[in-house]
């Protein structure tokens, strides 16, 4: 992690992206890391930063603000934290239907990216995945992904609105096949099926660029 905030800041020196009138919350119970992320998402242009340290305040959060990028540690020790405390958060907003926002990307932030959170993150209804020590550039890198990138969401029996898990496995075993020396499968269709027929167009929704390696490596951009 960055040893300071200050150093957080003066590490980034770039054209702010169009995020001022975008909100973005970071959830995370760690005080310096909260700082860093504060001072990184300003020198982005962002001017509508919410943090929140207790996982159990979130979804109340979502309930009523529209936020349009969420970043949410995996693991919490407050009141409702747990070591998956950011997973079961995802999944709870993945299937709340009074979220104002359900199209809003999620980012699992974790010092613990192994090949196990990975794919459990994908089935959560993660959008992206960074790992810890964060950077300027792997976070710009993701927020302009999360921004850039079109790709439709899919529902699921059980209220779930969120990434198409069934395109997300598949993405991620491509990746673990590459990584591994395999050859990739072919595509098949996917099992959640698109957003009913009026309920807008495509959201901004990434892909899973993350290179996969083995249980104790880290995950980045």
């Amino acid at each position: 992690m960055f040893r300071s905030a200050r150093h957080a800041g003066a590490a980034m020196n770039t054209v702010p992206e169009d995020f001022a009138d975008r909100r973005v919350v970071v959830v995370d119970d760690n005080r310096n890391f909260q700082q860093v992320m504060r001072v990184m998402l300003r020198s982005f242009g962002f001017r509508r930063i919410d943090v929140i340290a207790e996982a159990d305040h979130f979804l109340g959060h979502l309930e009523h603000h529209h936020v349009d990028f969420a970043f949410v540690d995996l693991v919490m020790t407050g009141t409702g934290g747990s070591r998956q405390a950011g997973l079961s958060l995802i999944r709870a907003v993945r299937r709340s239907p009074v979220v104002v926002n359900r199209a809003m990307p999620m980012v699992l932030v974790t010092g613990h990216a192994s090949r196990g959170v990975i794919v459990a993150s994908v089935e959560a209804g993660a959008d992206h995945v960074l790992a810890k020590p964060v950077s300027p550039h792997t976070v710009l890198g993701c927020l302009k992904a999360l921004k850039g990138s079109e790709r439709s969401y899919g529902r699921g029996a059980d209220g779930y609105f969120g990434p198409d898990i069934a395109e997300a496995r598949q993405r991620l075993e491509r990746r673990l096949r590459l990584s591994e020396g395999r050859r990739p499968e072919a595509p098949h269709a996917t099992s959640l099926p698109a957003p009913a027929a009026g309920s807008g167009r495509p959201y901004p929704v990434p892909g899973f660029n993350v290179p996969v390696r083995d249980e104790s490596s880290h995950f980045l951009d």
